[in-house]
């Protein structure tokens, strides 16, 4: 593939997250899609073909662009606990600061269409178990060592999701409560992530 189909590929893409993530599924138009492009109709068909195929390579990058963040984060060579939980933390965060659209969406379009759920199940289910056991087993070398609690990674890895998570779901209802109140603004998600991992950490101090 030349560097002119790579750019007109990621500038059809770029347009195509913008509008399944405002509009969703059934709201997109590939017509709208290719303007936003600066692309024809035909050519976005002809590197896509279909809007579900587009759908689901969105889908596919966003997902595995979520598990290489995680992974990368779990792959250090940290052996302590606490360490290895405020990295993991912070840039599962800063994936959602670079993706604030993406929570909502994916939970508007699960509802609407349970194939969605599947596919996002079936990307993440390649990556989550070894996640688990890493992390599992760093709480339990911590442990032996009188380091901190000895309890579950995947309790502790949904208690991350929904603290990180509840801020870009919660954004457009809290602006409109509390007008003067921007969540997602880089002040308030430095702040946030040194409190998300504060709680996390104290479910394994001693």
């Amino acid at each position: 593939m030349s560097n002119n189909e790579v750019n007109t590929e990621t500038k059809i893409l770029e347009a195509a997250a913008n509008e399944f993530m405002t509009k969703g599924y059934a709201g997109a138009r590939t017509t709208a899609i290719a303007e936003a492009a600066g692309v024809t109709h035909g050519m976005l068909h002809y590197y896509f073909r279909t809007k579900e195929k587009l759908f689901e390579r969105i889908i596919s990058d966003k997902v595995e662009l979520l598990a290489s963040t995680l992974s990368e984060s779990m792959q250090s060579t940290d052996s302590d606990i606490y360490e290895l939980l405020k990295k993991i933390t912070y840039s599962h965060l800063n994936f959602f600061a670079e993706n604030p659209l993406l929570p909502g969406f994916i939970i508007r379009e699960a509802y609407a269409q349970p194939e969605l759920k599947e596919l996002f199940v079936q990307k993440l289910a390649n990556h989550l178990p070894k996640m688990f056991i890493h992390l599992q087993n760093v709480i339990d070398k911590n442990a032996d060592e009188g380091k901190c609690k000895r309890i579950d990674a995947k309790q502790l890895m949904i208690d991350m999701a929904c603290i990180n998570v509840f801020p870009f779901m919660a954004a457009p209802l809290m602006s409109s409560l509390i007008p003067a109140m921007n969540i997602i603004t880089p002040e308030f998600l430095e702040a946030r992530k040194q409190q998300n991992y504060e709680t996390l950490a104290s479910k394994l101090r001693l």
